[in-house]
């Protein structure tokens, strides 16, 4: 399956790669907007997150930090392709 990739990765055209790469940037910038605007949304006139148990915080917390670190780990292929594609189109 690598294989495959990789040989997809090598035969593609500079700008698909390029176009793939800022699709998933935009992916990835969801994800961050998508954990903002909860953390802005749970919060009071004070300024202080409000959950309704400490199991509830926990279970969010762990679940934004997990949708924060897939939408850093999608950041980065998709930063590294749009360095490749835009070095493909440009060479």
């Amino acid at each position: 399956m690598i294989d495959s990739a990789i040989s997809w990765f090598e035969a593609s055209n500079p700008t698909s790669i390029l176009i793939v790469g800022l699709v998933i940037c935009v992916i990835a910038g969801v994800g961050f907007l998508f954990n903002g605007r909860r953390a802005f949304y749970r919060r009071n006139k004070a300024g202080n997150e409000e959950f309704s148990s400490f199991g509830t915080m926990l279970l969010t917390r762990m679940l934004e930090w997990i949708v924060y670190a897939a939408s850093l780990a999608v950041l980065l292929v998709g930063s590294i392709l749009v360095v490749v594609g835009i070095g493909g189109v440009f060479s």
